[in-house]
């Protein structure tokens, strides 16, 4: 796994900055949004499905036998928020697609058992919710890379359909994102899983 990740984006640095280095924005793209690219159970124990946006640049290198890098984008939020059409995020996918990426914004599992008598917040419009476990935090980490790992395997196993290089994959988040990019790209051998997480599947299959 370690080899086909080229990048991982610990600051995710904004559109703006990438466009500097980058040539002026030129194709066009099609999206395909509520893609879904698995199931898998919740911190409930329900199933759920996991969707992705996919953003595939419209222009030549696409077509043919040639491929397009593939660039995975994982929106931030405590592993208890957020979602994959938060703007910072689709505006990076849209961007990285104009530029000839094949781009992704995934959904990942969130949320773990919380204990309600914690539940004191002093940030304005935020809902804070306290593991009532601490290892409820290993446990929504290592759900949230098993995700990113699920979507990773997905489109590289669609590779072909979707013209994506398989051998030209970057990964990058925001916030928890940044963990759970850091996890897709580096947690692949079983010494690595946390003692916590041991009754979760591994993210190795």
């Amino acid at each position: 796994m370690k080899k086909i990740i080229q990048l991982i984006c610990i600051v995710f640095v904004s559109s703006q900055a990438f466009a500097q280095q980058w040539i002026d924005e030129t194709y066009e793209y099609d999206s395909i949004m509520n893609l879904e690219y698995g199931t898998a159970e919740n911190f409930l124990g329900s199933p759920v499905a996991l969707h992705m946006d996919l953003y595939l640049p419209i222009c030549e290198s696409a077509t043919g036998d040639s491929k397009t890098p593939l660039a995975i984008f994982i929106h931030g939020g405590s592993f208890l928020a957020g979602d994959k059409g938060e703007t910072t995020i689709t505006d990076l996918a849209k961007s990285f697609a104009k530029r000839g990426y094949a781009a992704a914004s995934i959904n990942y599992r969130m949320g773990f058992v919380n204990d309600a008598a914690l539940n004191q917040c002093n940030f304005l419009n935020y809902s804070c919710f306290f593991a009532s476990d601490s290892a409820e935090w290993y446990r929504a980490y290592y759900r949230a890379v098993q995700d990113g790992k699920g979507a990773l395997r997905f489109l590289v196993n669609h590779a072909t359909e979707y013209q994506i290089d398989p051998n030209n994959i970057f990964v990058s988040g925001e916030s928890a994102g940044a963990f759970i990019a850091m996890g897709v790209g580096f947690l692949d051998v079983a010494s690595e899983k946390f003692t916590q997480a041991y009754e979760l599947n591994s993210v190795l299959t």
